[in-house]
């Protein structure tokens, strides 16, 4: 009986661990913020459902970004951010592009609106202490 009672405690300790996917359901604005050294930082408003029941820390990513089809290389995020349990949330994502050609946001950082951005990659995130890798691909037009 001591080892049922602890086998099925055991399990309700793994499964209740069980990360679900996090979706990024819209991408709301992008802003590009400077150009630098490090590349060209920029601040992307998206929304994020997370269905799990405990909130969720984002501290690292590495993406693959286009935006209007031009590739923008990989951003990586510069400030992690932290998602609320159980919520949909608009959340800025700060990511600096470190694109091939510096060619790309010529147009945009002399006022060209662009209208459609794709990422793809893995999210590093945290969710009740435990590491993961998650999953992110979403293109939208905004």
């Amino acid at each position: 009986m001591k080892y049922l009672l602890q086998f099925f405690t055991l399990t309700l300790a793994i499964t209740s661990c069980t990360l679900r996917p996090v979706e990024v359901t819209q991408i709301n604005d992008l802003r590009f913020v400077q150009v630098s050294d490090k590349g060209v930082e920029l601040e992307v408003d998206v929304t994020v459902d997370n269905p799990n029941n405990g909130k969720i820390k984002i501290r690292h990513s590495v993406l693959n970004g286009k935006l209007d089809g031009k590739n923008l290389g990989t951003l990586t995020l510069s400030d992690g951010f932290v998602l609320a349990k159980n919520q949909s949330s608009n959340v800025t994502m700060k990511v600096i592009a470190k694109p091939d050609n510096f060619t790309v946001f010529l147009p945009y950082l002399f006022g060209a609106e662009p209208s459609k951005l794709a990422l793809d990659g893995f999210v590093k995130v945290r969710y009740k202490g435990i590491p993961a890798k998650v999953k992110f691909d979403i293109d939208d037009a905004f």
